[in-house]
């Protein structure tokens, strides 16, 4: 029984990582592209 327990676990890590990453991508993609649109320059890439 431990080791269907274990299985679990982890198959439930990966997939909790794997959503959150997916929702941090999709974050990303966002702030990408409203950077495009607004054609904006950061300070740091002035200097």
């Amino acid at each position: 029984m431990g080791v269907v327990r274990t299985i679990f676990l982890f198959l439930r890590v990966f997939i909790t990582n794997r959503s959150t990453i997916a929702a941090e991508n999709l974050a990303l993609r966002h702030q990408l592209g409203v950077v495009q649109r607004v054609g904006g320059t950061s300070a740091a890439a002035k200097a």
